[in-house]
């Protein structure tokens, strides 16, 4: 339609777009795609965490508790508000103890924590590791593994798993 010396183009509707609003309907579209694919792949590094030291809590007949001192750096550039942890601890090649934590704790951006945490083991798990302290061994290889889940980062599990050796003293009997 035309108006003196100007064309004036009727409302077509929402079904009427014209060809540079849908590009870019399909621009903004993308983008928005490409950001939160870009934050749902970012994943801070794991805590790295190793035993401080075990200590014994409580020895039942079927069940042992021992407390572990956990030492937790944060290699990340930004503070760590852990949730909760969840671990395994294996020794001499053994599955020994496990354990779950859910009292939070926060680790400062480069910083560390020593974190202390019960775990559990059962009476076969002594009697296997008695008999190698028995027999000399004097230093237990250990892997301490499992995960944290951190609440700032909309409640995401990362891994952890650290592999050492402890160090038993004399048995007494050699």
């Amino acid at each position: 339609m035309v108006t003196g010396d100007r064309t004036v183009t009727p409302w077509r509707g929402a079904a009427g777009y014209t060809g540079a609003m849908r590009s870019a309907r399909i621009l903004l579209l993308v983008l928005s795609v490409t950001l939160l694919a870009g934050c749902a792949t970012f994943r801070p590094d794991p805590p790295e965490v190793r035993l401080a030291d075990l200590s014994i809590d409580r020895i039942g007949l079927f069940e042992q508790r021992y407390r572990l001192g956990l030492r937790m750096r944060n290699p990340n550039d930004r503070e760590l508000d852990v949730e909760s942890l969840r671990f395994d601890l294996i020794l001499a090649g053994r599955a020994f103890a496990d354990g779950v934590s859910t009292e939070g704790f926060s680790l400062p951006a480069g910083g560390e924590e020593r974190v202390e945490v019960v775990v559990r083991s059962d009476l076969g798990s002594v009697l296997d590791l008695l008999s190698d302290w028995v027999e000399g061994d004097r230093a237990l290889p250990y892997r301490l593994s499992g995960t944290a889940r951190l609440a700032d980062w909309g409640g995401i599990t990362v891994a952890f798993s650290r592999d050492g050796e402890l160090e038993l003293p004399p048995s007494g009997g050699s």
